[in-house]
Formats: C-alpha cells, sequence, structure tokens
C-alpha cells in the first residue's frame, strides 16, 4: 500500500470483528497493519475524545531497541502535551524485581533518546495480556493506546495471537500501531 506514496501515518476507523467474523474474514484493518511500515493510527467507530493527553505505550520493552521505534510516541506526546503511561502487563509469577530493572532501563533509554518528559511506569498483572491492557486502560482513563506491532516469524504466527491485531478488533479508544 505505502509503495507507490510516502507516508508518515496511515489513519483507519474500525467497528470491531467479533466471533466467528474475527476468525474468518478478518478485518480490513488488522490487514493494512500487518503490510505496511508506518504507524497506523486506528479509531474504533465508537470513539468520541480525541483529545490524547493521556497516552499508555504498552510493550514488554525488550523489544525496543532503537529510537526510531518510540518516535512516533514522542511525537505525538509532545504535540499533544500528554503524559505517558509505560505499562508492561505481567503474569502473576514475574517477580517485581525484574519488573523495576525493565523500568529502569527503559527509563535511561526513553531519557537518553528524548530527553526527560511527563511520563511513569507502570505494570498490571493478568495472566491475558489484551485483558491486562483494557484494564489497565480504563483504569488511568488512557485516551490513546500505543503498541508496537512485530513482525513474527512462522512458528510464533502458527501458534501466538498477534496481541496487536487482537487489540484493532477489540480496543475502545484509538490504537497507534507501530511497526518494529
Amino acid at each position: 500500500m505505502n509503495k507507490q506514496f510516502e507516508f508518515d501515518l496511515i489513519v483507519m476507523g474500525t467497528k470491531g470483528a467479533t466471533g466467528l467474523e474475527e476468525v474468518l474474514i478478518g478485518s480490513r484493518t488488522a490487514d493494512v497493519v500487518s503490510s505496511v511500515k508506518v504507524p497506523v493510527l486506528v479509531v474504533p467507530g465508537n470513539a468520541t475524545d480525541f483529545n490524547f493527553d493521556n497516552i499508555t505505550y504498552a510493550a514488554d520493552f525488550k523489544h525496543v531497541k532503537s529510537k526510531h521505534l518510540l518516535s512516533p510516541l514522542n511525537t505525538l506526546s509532545k504535540a499533544f502535551n500528554s503524559s505517558v503511561n509505560f505499562l508492561r502487563v505481567t503474569k502473576p509469577t514475574e517477580s517485581e524485581l525484574d519488573l523495576n530493572k525493565d523500568f529502569d532501563e527503559m527509563s535511561v533509554k526513553y531519557d537518553k533518546w528524548f530527553g526527560s518528559s511527563n511520563r511513569s511506569f507502570h505494570y498490571e498483572v493478568n495472566e491475558q495480556v489484551q485483558d491486562g491492557i483494557h484494564d489497565f486502560c480504563v483504569k488511568s482513563g488512557t485516551k490513546l493506546l500505543c503498541v508496537l506491532a512485530r513482525k513474527n516469524g512462522l512458528i510464533r504466527f502458527l501458534f501466538h495471537k498477534s496481541i496487536s491485531k487482537q487489540l484493532t478488533y477489540h480496543s475502545t479508544v484509538p490504537l497507534l500501531i507501530i511497526q518494529e
């Protein structure tokens, strides 16, 4: 799609997909997300609030190895003078010491790349990543959810659901998907 023209961002609306429709047909938005290299802003059909003053970036932080992955998030947070919540969903068995170490490393990277900003680090305990993200977004009043779409290998594709794809079907707030 973006080979003919150069885009910085693609904005799409979605009404979501459920049940059999989700499995058999899929979503045009999810297809676009998986086929382009630029960020995609997915706006649910029921979204009414476009004040992005509270952004949540949900990730495991291990895959953020370069500044360019977080540049779209940084650009939006500056444009809207937003607070940014860095969120990691963990299983109940994960140690808080490991989480704090990951948060410290991510904080140092972010400060080095973009300078200090209005940001905070959080974790949500939940067996299901998508449910943990949703719970946190509701509790924190998130206005824009940001995730990293990882390019998955064949084995991962066959055995794991893509969190970013699932969120395109079920998100109740606008969703910024940044390509790895």
